[in-house]
């Protein structure tokens, strides 16, 4: 289907269990397969602790470039650092995306991914020094969406007919990674494509952004629909992985950036997938005779590894 704007799903019900919850998962999964985008409310993070972060990003990219370039990204396999202005083509026909990034994730033991995905998400995250707090305050947010992901896949699955829990087994050691984003403003010499059209390759992503704007979405129609702030809520949505896991039921959604606001655009994207050796193979619930599988079988590690080349060499 097509839409016009994003909806807001309040998942505080899930927390209430019974009819409530049941009800929370009809209307995720619903919005999951029309749209594959939603503003998530009534999750439980603290606002505080979402302004944590926002704060320390802000506190990291005003630092001087010698500074940031200590921890240029190239040190630690590309995915661990601070990714310098136009180092990444997000939309491979771009020259290169207006924006600059420190990434930060989950440090996986080798010997629970393909050897080539280990070698990019073994290494250990670069933290800056002398910056009095930005580790415990990009830590404590990180643990929070890390939980919220698990709640979020609770969800998924009462919504796609199967028990909560299901999917804990294949999330036990999972595909999360973070990036606090800085937008520079539009220019006339940079035309403010802050990040190039593009659909996430994970499962799902939790995007905190500040009020800044920029956020659009494709839909059907090809028109693309901007997702501005919205208090109080996460932007939430479905990647290619989970497509393929729930046999193209669950929708991934091209979306872009473009800061056309005369100031610094910050944002806080965390990806979130099943372990790395996870083999992906559309679930039973969503196939049917009327919907056959549409996928081949796909290792989830080497999957994200060939996406990222594609994208970014």
């Amino acid at each position: 289907m097509s839409f016009s704007e994003i909806p807001i799903v309040d998942i505080s019900g899930w927390f209430a269990g019974g009819a409530e919850a049941r009800e929370v998962a009809r209307r995720v999964n619903r919005t999951c397969a029309d749209v594959g985008f939603l503003y998530l409310a009534g999750h439980a993070i603290p606002d505080r602790v979402t302004q944590g972060v926002f704060s320390a990003a802000e506190r990291f990219f005003s630092l001087p470039t010698c500074r940031k370039m200590e921890l240029d990204f190239a040190l630690t396999g590309r995915h661990r650092g601070y990714v310098p202005p136009a180092a990444e083509a997000t939309d491979p026909t771009t020259e290169g995306d207006c924006k600059e990034a420190f990434n930060m994730g989950l440090v996986i033991d080798p010997g629970t991914a393909p050897p080539a995905i280990a070698a990019h998400m073994g290494a250990p995250n670069l933290w800056p020094v002398d910056l009095p707090g930005f580790r415990e305050q990009v830590t404590e947010y990180f643990d929070a969406v890390l939980k919220l992901s698990h709640v979020i896949f609770d969800i998924f699955a009462v919504g796609l007919g199967l028990s909560p829990g299901q999917f804990a087994e294949d999330l036990k050691r999972p595909i999360a990674h973070m990036r606090l984003l800085r937008y520079p403003p539009k220019t006339a010499e940079s035309p403010g494509i802050g990040i190039g059209a593009h659909c996430d390759y994970e499962m799902l992503t939790i995007l905190a952004q500040d009020g800044v704007g920029g956020l659009e979405v494709r839909n059907e129609d090809g028109e693309w629909i901007p997702a501005p702030p919205v208090p109080g809520t996460f932007v939430v949505n479905i990647g290619e992985l989970l497509a393929r896991w729930t046999n193209g039921i669950y929708t991934a959604t091209p979306h872009r950036v473009i800061n056309t606001a005369g100031t610094d655009r910050y944002s806080v994207p965390f990806f979130f997938a099943s372990g790395y050796q996870s083999v992906i193979t559309p679930l039973d619930t969503c196939v049917s005779a009327e919907r056959p599988a549409r996928f081949t079988p796909v290792n989830a590690g080497s999957y994200l590894l060939q996406r990222l080349h594609e994208n970014y060499g």
